[in-house]
C-alpha cells in the first residue's frame, strides 16, 4: 500500500480575446492512494512462509551448535586446568618426600650405612620431579588464559579466581550422557499467484492478473530435483549420525 499527495503552484502567459497578454496563476493539487494484494491461490506465499520458518528454526539450531561447541570446550579447558593443577599438588607432595629422603641418605652416607651412589640417586630423583614443575606452572596459566579469551575477558581476569587447585564437579545420573541429535529440513515450493490492484485518482483500474512459469518450467523442475537430492543428502547425514552415536560405548555412573 502506497500513498502521495502533492502540490504545485503554476504560472502561464494566456492571450486575452482583445489581444492582450497576460499571466495565470493556480495551484495545482495532487493525491494518490495505490493498494495491491496477492490472492494465495496455489500457496506461494504459504510455502515461503513455511520455508522462512525452517529457515529461521535452523538459524536457532546453528546457534545452540555454536553454542554446544563453546560449552564443550569450556568444559575440556576446565578439566585441563584442575588435571595440572592436581598434577602440581601431587609433584609439590612429591618433593618433599624426596628431600626428606635425601636428607635421610645423606645421614645415612656420614653414618657410613649408604654409598655415596644412594646419595646421587636420591638428588637425581628429587632434581627430575623439581624440574617438571615449571611446565606444570606454564601450562596452568595457559590454560586459565584460553579460559578466559573463551568468556570474552582478558586473558589474565581469571587468574584470581582460579589459581586454586579445586577439584573437578561430577555429576551422577545418565542424563547427559548420551549426545543429542537434531536434524532440521526444510523444502521450498513456488506457483502461481493472483493478485488485484486498485488505483485511485484521474483514473479506476481494477482487474485480476495471473502470472504463470510457463517458460520456466525446466527450471523449476530442475531446482525442485536438486533440493530432493539435498533432501537425501540431510537424511543420510543424520543416519550417519546415529550411528556414530549408538558406536559410542556406554558408562554406569
Amino acid at each position: 500500500m502506497g500513498a502521495g499527495v502533492s502540490v504545485t503552484r503554476n504560472r502561464q502567459r494566456v492571450i486575452a480575446p482583445g489581444g492582450e497578454v497576460g499571466e495565470v496563476e493556480f495551484n495545482n493539487f495532487e493525491g494518490h492512494l495505490d493498494a495491491s494484494w496477492e490472492l494465495d491461490v496455489f500457496g506461494r506465499i504459504r510455502s515461503g512462509r513455511k520455508a522462512e520458518t525452517a529457515d529461521t528454526v535452523a538459524a536457532e539450531e546453528s546457534r545452540r551448535a555454536v553454542l554446544v561447541s563453546l560449552l564443550g570446550e569450556l568444559g575440556r579447558t576446565y578439566a585441563n586446568l584442575r588435571g595440572l593443577q592436581l598434577r602440581l599438588v601431587v609433584a609439590e607432595k612429591n618433593i618433599r618426600t624426596q628431600q626428606e629422603t635425601l636428607e635421610v641418605t645423606q645421614a645415612r652416607s656420614k653414618a657410613g650405612l649408604a654409598t655415596d651412589l644412594d646419595v646421587e640417586r636420591a638428588l637425581a630423583q628429587l632434581e627430575a620431579t623439581r624440574s617438571g614443575v615449571p611446565s606444570l606452572q606454564s601450562g596452568i596459566q595457559a590454560e586459565i588464559h584460553r579460559l578466559s579469551v573463551l568468556l570474552a575477558e582478558d586473558p589474565g581476569a581469571l587468574v584470581d579466581e582460579l589459581s586454586a587447585s579445586a577439584p573437578v564437579p561430577s555429576r551422577r545420573g545418565k542424563s547427559g550422557i548420551f549426545p543429542e541429535i537434531r536434524s532440521i529440513w526444510h523444502c521450498r515450493a513456488s506457483g502461481g499467484s493472483a493478485a488485484r490492484s486498485n488505483g485511485v485518482g484521474n483514473f479506476f483500474s481494477t482487474g485480476p492478473a495471473i502470472s504463470v512459469p510457463i517458460f520456466t518450467g525446466g527450471r523449476i523442475r530442475s531446482t525442485i530435483r536438486v533440493q530432493d537430492e539435498r533432501l537425501q543428502q540431510t537424511v543420510l547425514q543424520y543416519r550417519s549420525a546415529v550411528l556414530s552415536a549408538s558406536r559410542r560405548p556406554k558408562t554406569r555412573s
